[in-house]
């Protein structure tokens, strides 16, 4: 299973030092979740937060099991109008 689509980060959980399970919640497939390596870089920080929209491409080897993220892109920064605002973050 393989396809490209764009989301919004809604969960980023750490897996070990460098890595983490990223859910998104997607355009055209819904909720995925996958795993991400190099996390903690400066790049990859600053895309990875909740509320982005985020382009990005999606491998699995079954459906059921659990995928990766090979690539990803920052589409939109929707983190900075959530931060401030508690109803918004609710």
């Amino acid at each position: 299973m393989k396809y490209s689509d764009s989301g919004i980060v809604i969960g980023i959980k750490k897996y070990g030092e460098k890595s983490a399970i990223l859910k998104v919640f997607s355009e055209n497939y819904g909720v995925y979740r996958g795993f991400v390596k190099y996390v903690s870089s400066k790049k990859n920080n600053a895309i990875l937060q909740m509320g982005n929209l985020i382009t990005f491409d999606y491998v699995a080897r079954l459906e059921d099991s659990l995928g990766s993220f090979l690539s990803f892109d920052l589409a939109e920064n929707n983190c900075s109008r959530f931060m401030l605002d508690k109803l918004r973050i609710n």
